[in-house]
């Protein structure tokens, strides 16, 4: 219990140095700025002497006598083992935070479009010297960060950060339902499977790899990397890649062969929890006799 205490005290303290803010974007204005402070420590302990209760093991031996052959008594002693308390000390540490800086930090924020329908909330948040950016809304968008940009200064005991964030908001109604493999096949050395979409789109990438795959022994990769545009062709939802095209040699044996589809949207998903998947992929074993 003491060990529990200690600890959520150190939890409690560790978040009096955190502030969070927050900008909420409707389409109307598209840039944002807030101000957060909060301090960087660091932990040091002071040491104690306390009373305490310990325990240990003691054996003793108790003789125990059974009828052996021809009736002969044979006797032995057997260790029997008792838990003990005793009073005693102990040293514990205690962990108590060290101010190194107050800090501040001054947040810019850019929406680089203004989509019709826009409703999204943009959260900061400022642990000791620590900035990070998240976000939230009406689940139309894909919520892009596409650049990031600090600069930290220190003014003898204050600390201060420069933050500049632009962000972009994607179309997500035909992008979230592209993101889907199934009904792989391999026939005359090209590879099919179903995609949701339709179209090219620059916002969908694909990758693939394909091993060498012995039911003994490691893989041996044959193929691994994104696929350019000229190396696969996509029709009626179904996409093609010609392996032989792609240098790749599939000799007698076990293969398995990974296509991937993913969101290529240039920056980390800011929202990425509000969707099902931002990538989908699905593993063929083709083999070879």
């Amino acid at each position: 219990m003491k060990l529990l205490a200690i600890l959520f005290t150190l939890l409690m303290s560790l978040g009096a140095f955190a502030e969070t803010g927050s900008f909420f974007f409707d389409g109307t204005n598209p840039t944002g700025s807030l101000n957060l402070r909060s301090e960087e420590t660091h932990t040091e302990y002071r040491y104690e002497t306390r009373h305490t209760i310990c325990h240990r093991q003691e054996v003793v031996y108790r003789r125990v006598c059974r009828q052996g052959p021809n009736r002969q008594r044979i006797c032995e002693n057997r260790p029997h083992y008792r838990t003990v308390s005793y009073p005693c000390t102990e040293r514990i540490s205690i962990p108590y935070q060290v101010k190194d800086f107050d800090v501040e930090a001054n947040i810019n924020i850019s929406v680089l479009n203004s989509p019709e329908g826009a409703r999204e909330n943009f959260t900061f948040s400022l642990n000791q010297a620590s900035l990070s950016i998240n976000a939230l809304g009406s689940k139309k968008f894909y919520i892009v960060l596409k650049s990031s940009n600090e600069n930290v200064r220190i003014y003898g005991r204050l600390k201060v950060i420069e933050a500049d964030y632009q962000v972009e908001l994607v179309d997500a109604s035909s992008l979230k339902n592209a993101i889907s493999v199934n009904n792989l096949s391999v026939k005359n050395n090209v590879l099919t499977y179903k995609v949701g979409q339709k179209e090219l789109s620059p916002y969908i990438g694909h990758t693939l790899q394909v091993n060498k795959a012995p039911l003994i022994g490691s893989d041996t990769t044959l193929f691994n990397r994104e696929l350019s545009r000229g190396e696969y062709t996509l029709s009626g939802g179904t996409a093609s890649v010609d392996l032989s095209l792609l240098g790749v040699e599939m000799t007698s044996g076990r293969h398995t062969i990974t296509p991937k589809v993913f969101l290529k949207l240039g920056g980390r998903i800011l929202n990425e929890s509000q969707f099902d998947a931002t990538e989908a992929s699905k593993t063929l074993i083709y083999k070879i006799r």
